[in-house]
């Protein structure tokens, strides 16, 4: 007869060789990748050297480019100023512009309002009567 004891012994065994077979394979995965990055170091070793002796002269072009980019940065910073006037003038008419719109808005909603209060009231002077006549001839007929 097997005990609970000898049963978790064997569960816990089963779980250990199944951990020790998945350590296994990762590390012949992991062996596997640093051949394969060998390989690929050992095949691409010219191109890596060629990059290496050229990285001086790239970092003496970035040094030239980046001289280039300050003296075009003084020539937009004067640009970028002049252009903040031109929209400090741009603004106040702008906003003269809007408070006119703005008033003429006012002014024509008002005008509608005062229209649409009127024909309502005219719709109810035609609803009274057409409801007078309405009962006139309800009254006659009955």
């Amino acid at each position: 007869m097997i005990s609970i004891v000898d049963l978790g012994y064997f569960i816990l065994f089963a779980l250990l060789a199944a951990l020790v077979i998945y350590l296994i394979i990762t590390l012949k995965n992991i062996n596997d990748l640093l051949k394969e990055a060998k390989r690929i170091t050992i095949e691409n070793e010219k191109s890596l050297q060629s990059t290496l002796e050229s990285v001086s002269g790239i970092t003496n072009n970035i040094d030239l480019i980046t001289k280039d980019v300050n003296g075009m940065s003084t020539l937009v910073k004067g640009g970028f100023e002049r252009a903040d006037r031109t929209l400090g003038v741009v603004e106040k008419n702008i906003k003269g512009s809007a408070e006119s719109v703005k008033h003429n808005v006012e002014e024509s909603a008002g005008a509608v309002r005062r229209n649409v209060e009127e024909l309502a009231s005219y719709i109810g002077l035609i609803t009274k009567v057409v409801d007078s006549f309405a009962s006139i001839f309800l009254n006659r007929k009955k």
